[in-house]
Formats: structure tokens, sequence, C-alpha cells
């Protein structure tokens, strides 16, 4: 770690200690202020430090209480009063004056020339004790106060009556007989006047130490509050290390399951709530347990804001879950799920058992106290919930991979249907992911092989446009010469002849080349068509008229199936004209000699079909749907004259311009919708 690294974390824990110890001291400060004395429960409270009224203060009250006390015992059974010359109280004279004496022996003893029982109280003592016939009376400015005094414990004052050690009984003016009888007090008889004005003096037991705690006590709040403050202002200073402080803790808490820090939530909620509902232990520690309380709400809600929502889902159950599926990824996808059924169901049967036995537990009470009665209770029901829970996250977990499987399989369909570009996302914990990865790597295969097949496509249809045009020039020279050469009228018979050869094959040769161009234009989609609505059956019938002389020429048999009602549909009607020409040409150049060739219109739905069949005079070899492809020849030994096109060109042809009906070839039928 770099000098750089150790001053950040160094003002981030000097950040974080300085705003804690500023708002604990702000906070237990302002507890303390704000809690409200109870006259006679003999504690002292921190706002009694700031109340200009000093003889109406709990620690005012409880130096009156001892000093009459200590009189009283001083005063002793045998009213010698021997003690009494030793008090300390003796030396507050400008604080407190007492008279006292002993009915039985007559004897009296007063730090004061004045008799109190029988003169009139010095003016400036306003704070009156009077004892007598076993009673004591509190006045203050002649007002009884002597109510406030009915509580102070044992070793105070008792003085209307006696509490027993029984916190369940109290007993009154016999128990107070019996105490004061016990000390020997029935025969004396005390008067005590406090000063208004409280001065100091050189008595070790001085009235003004009331005072003097008091300015303790606001010096101690005043320096406090100004540590704070300075506290508060190196934090205001540092609040920006102070947020990586917390991010930080956020950090580390993140790390502790959701259970771990609910249970640390109870126990501190229960010592919390142990001290302040005490009627036991010191302020102290009860301010101590409340902001323990408070400091760990702070860590929590800490934790939400920069957890967010891990905060729930780092949980005991979701780690053992991760564990699990780390250890079945390995498995084949038929065991991951029996073994998910198989643990589930030990799961709910644990789960039945031990919640059976809290329940069994719960209702005892023969040995067991009502209040773990009830919390057993609550165990019950939080082992119900997390049952349940265990069974929902199966079943959704069960949904989640039935849901993937129906992706898969409807990829499947996706990619037979010829769609290679659309891809299978599932999640990485995905029991189906492997398989998911697995299809796209083949849609991107299938669609490499289908990129390559078309580029070789495009390469044999641009070298056979370029073939052409480069036959077609010589071509039309070589018809051109052909057709002067027929002009002339001197020729041989046998020249003639030949010439009749040469013009016959060059016009051959002059169509395939067209039809060569035809199908490069209809296979890169550049042909243009004229689509126009057509009569089907009045198109067909117009090209076996037209053919009729080949047809009748031919040993072969035509059954012709059409119907009697127009057929209508969208196309160009000179290319199907061509194509309906060629089919028909084909089949009377390749079929069986003696055969029958169908033709055939039917509707089927919204499909209309035009079906020829005829039987083939070569061995076709298995070629099948190849057969509508390029280059594929029923006849292997080319023996003759048919280009090796026929059948493809038919299959471009047909291909509708945008807004058409949609087509369909095979080799047996074509067929419009």
């Amino acid at each position: 770690m770099d000098t750089k690294s150790k001053s950040t974390a160094g003002k981030q824990v000097i950040g974080f200690l300085c705003f804690v110890m500023s708002f604990s001291i702000f906070f237990s400060v302002g507890l303390l202020l704000l809690e409200q004395p109870v006259y006679g429960d003999g504690r002292f409270v921190l706002s009694e430090a700031f109340d200009g009224d000093v003889q109406s203060t709990q620690r005012y009250q409880s130096a009156v209480a001892s000093r009459f006390q200590t009189l009283m015992v001083d005063a002793g059974a045998d009213g010698s009063f021997e003690n009494l010359s030793f008090s300390s109280i003796n030396e507050d004279q400008a604080n407190v004056i007492y008279w006292i004496s002993n009915s039985e022996s007559g004897k009296t003893f007063s730090n004061t020339n004045v008799n109190l029982f029988q003169e009139s109280v010095p003016e400036g003592y306003n704070y009156i004790v009077d004892y007598r016939n076993g009673n004591v009376k509190v006045t203050r400015d002649g007002r009884d106060i002597t109510g406030q005094f009915e509580f102070w414990p044992i070793y105070d004052l008792y003085l209307e009556r006696y509490r027993a050690d029984s916190y369940d009984s109290y007993e009154y003016s016999d128990g107070y007989e019996s105490f004061v009888e016990s000390y020997g007090w029935q025969n004396l008889e005390l008067r005590m006047a406090f000063s208004e004005k409280i001065v100091p003096t050189e008595s070790p037991w001085s009235m003004y130490t009331v005072i003097q705690e008091r300015f303790w006590e606001q010096a101690g709040t005043f320096i406090a509050l100004g540590i704070a403050a300075v506290l508060l202002m190196v934090y205001i200073f540092l609040r920006k290390a102070k947020k990586a402080a917390d991010q930080r803790i956020a950090w580390i808490s993140g790390k502790v399951w959701l259970e771990v820090k609910l249970i640390l939530l109870f126990i501190s909620f229960s010592i919390y709530s142990g001290f302040c509902w005490s009627s036991y232990g010191r302020r102290f520690y009860k301010i101590i347990a409340l902001l323990q309380f408070v400091y760990y709400v702070y860590v929590l809600i800490n934790d939400m804001r920069y957890n967010k929502g891990n905060v729930f889902r780092h949980n005991i159950i979701r780690s053992i879950m991760r564990w699990y599926r780390r250890r079945e990824q390995y498995k084949p996808f038929q065991r991951k799920l029996v073994d998910r059924f198989w643990l589930v169901l030990g799961i709910e049967a644990a789960f039945l058992v031990i919640g059976m036995l809290l329940f069994m537990i719960s209702l005892s009470s023969s040995f067991i106290s009502p209040y773990y009665q009830f919390v057993f209770l609550v165990f019950v029901v939080i082992w119900i919930a997390a049952a349940v829970v265990c069974v929902c996250v199966y079943v959704k977990r069960f949904r989640k991979t039935v849901e993937e499987m129906g992706e898969v399989v409807d990829q499947v369909s996706v990619m037979k249907a010829g769609d290679m570009e659309a891809k299978l996302t599932l999640p990485a914990d995905s029991d189906l992911y492997a398989t998911a990865q697995d299809l796209n790597e083949i849609q991107e295969g299938f669609s490499v092989a289908l990129e390559e097949r078309m580029k070789s496509e495009r390469m044999k249809i641009e070298l056979i446009t370029n073939v052409s045009h480069d036959i077609k020039t010589p071509l039309t020279s070589i018809i051109g010469y052909v057709e002067l050469l027929e002009k002339e009228e001197d020729l041989p018979e046998h020249v003639k002849d030949y010439i009749k050869i040469l013009s016959k094959k060059s016009q051959r040769l002059k169509t395939m080349v067209q039809d060569i161009f035809d199908v490069s234009k209809a296979s890169s989609g550049e042909m243009k068509l004229d689509i126009e609505e057509l009569d089907l059956v009045k198109l067909i019938r117009q090209t076996l008229a037209d053919m009729d002389e080949d047809i009748s020429g031919s040993n072969l048999i035509f059954k012709i199936n059409l119907p009697n009602d127009p057929v209508m549909i969208r196309g160009d009607g000179e290319r199907l004209y061509r194509v309906f020409q060629n089919v028909i040409k084909n089949s009377l150049q390749y079929s069986l000699e003696g055969s029958r060739v169908y033709i055939s219109l039917y509707r089927d739905n919204s499909w209309t079909t035009v079906m020829i069949k005829n039987t083939s005079k070569y061995e076709l070899g298995g070629l099948g749907e190849n057969i509508t492809q390029r280059f594929v020849r029923g006849d292997a030994s080319r023996s003759t004259e048919a280009p090796a096109w026929g059948f493809p060109s038919r299959k471009a042809l047909p291909r509708p311009a945008e807004g058409t009906s949609g087509w369909l070839l095979t080799p047996t039928c074509l067929r419009w919708k």
C-alpha cells in the first residue's frame, strides 16, 4: 500500500470516528437534558443542573435529607448529644442552622444562638425541616413540600412512611414507629433552617457542594458539547472520506448473510430493551445500550443504501442454492431435475418433522414458561414460512426450466424455418445454457455455409453471364453470315444443307444464350415482371394449342384435366407461358416412349396447383429435389440436345414481384397462392 492509499484510509477512519463521536455526544447530552426529574425517586438528572431554582432540585433535597438523618443519628438514643459537637454541619452556619432537644433529658444543642422553636427563624432562611412527636414536616417559604420526600431510599430519609424490604408491601405508621423506636428518636425534637442563598464556608460538608456539583455538571456539559462541535466540523471537512468509509462498511456488511443480520438486530434490540425497561442499571449503561442499537440500525440502513436489493438476495438459502448449483453443473440435465426433486422432498420432510417437534414443545406447559412457549410458537411460524419459501423457490425454478425448454423447442422450429439470425439467449445459470450456446453455434455454422453457398452461386451466375456475353457477339456475327449464305442462289445442294444445319444450330445457340440471361436475371432479382390478373386455365390451353403439332407428332398420350371455370391468379403471362412451354417440351423429350403425360389443375384452400406428371425414359438415380437445380440432368451421358438449365429456369421465372401472391415449385408441380 503506497503513502497516498494510507493517507486516504486514515482520512476515512478519522472522518467516520468524528461522525460517531460527535453524534454520540450530542445524542447523549440531548437525552440527559430532556430527562425530567421525578420528585422523590432519588435520581439526579442533568436538566436540573441548568434549573435556576436550586432548592427545587433532587440534589438539594438529597442534601437536606442526608443532613437531617445525620443530625438524628448523631443525637443518639442516650440524649447526650456528644457526637453533635463534632458534626461538620456546625461549621456551615451560613447555609444551615438547627436546634435539637431531648424532652426526656432536657438537653439541647444548636449551632446558633437562636432558639428556633421559641423564636422566629432568622431572615434569609426559607427552607424549614421540623421533627416533633415522631412526625416530619418540610416547608419552603411557608408552603408544605413534605410530599416531595415521600419515596426517598432508606439510606437517605423516611418521613411520612417506612418502606419495607418487600416491594409488594408498605408499612405506614406502625412501621415508622418501630423505625423511630429502634433509634431512640421518640424523645427528640429537631428544627433545621436552610438559607435561600448558598455561600461557600469552611465546612467540608457545606451545602455549597450542591452549587459546586451543579457547576461541574454545567461545565462538563459545555465541554462535551464543545468537543462534539469540533468533531462535527472535522467530520464536515472529511465528509467525502466518511462517505467512502460508509461504502467500505457496506462492502463488509454486504458479505454477511441476511439471517445473521436479523439475529444480530434481535440481540441488539434485546440489549437495549433489557437496560431501558429494567429498574436497575445506571443511566450511563442505558445510554450505551441505546447507542449500540442506533448504530446497528445505522449499519443496516447504510447496507441497504449501497447494496440495495443484494441485502435481501444474499442469504443462507441462496448461498446453499449457489453451492448446490456449482456441484450439479457437471451433471446431465435429466439427472439435475431428478436430484432436485429428491432434495426438495427430503428438505420438506425435515421441515415437517422438526416443525412438529417445535409445535409440541410450544404446547407443553409442564416445564416451560409461557414466554418461552410463545417464543417456540414464533419459531414454528418461521419454520413453516421457511418450508413454504423452499417449495416456492423450487416451483419457480422448475417453471423457469420448463419455460426455457419451450424456448429451446421454439428455437429449433425457427431454425427449421430457415431463420439463422435470431439467437437464443438464456441466463448463464440456466440448466439449458450450454444447449442454447450449442444451438447458436449451429446457427452460425449454417449461416456461414449458406453464405458460402450463395457466394458460390453468385460466382456461377457471373461466370455464365460473362461467358454468355462473350459468346453473344461472335454468335451474332455467325447468324449474320449464315443469313447471307442463305441468300446465295448458285450453291451446291450439299452446301445448302450445311447452311440449313448452321442456321438451325445457331438459332438454338441464340435461344440458349438468351435463356442463360433470363436465368441469371431471375436468380439475381433483376428480371422485370409484368404482373397482371390472368386466367390460368386459359393460359394452359393456349400453351397446349401452340404445341399441338409437337404433341400430335409424339407417341405420348396426354391426359388433360382442367376445370371449366376460370381460375384467376396474379402473374406475368408471358413468363408463365414460357414456363409451361418448356416444362411440356421437357416432357415430350424425356418421357418414356408410349407413356402418359398428365396435366391437371386443381384448387386446395388458398392454393392453386398445376401438376404435370410423366414417366422418365432415364434412370434418375435419386436426383429427387435436386432435379430443379442448375446443371442437373436426368441424362448423365448428355446424349440429348436439351440444355441443363431447363428446370432451374422454370423455377426462377415464376418468382413473383413484391406484393404478388406466393409460389412453390416442385419437380412435379407449380403452385400459386
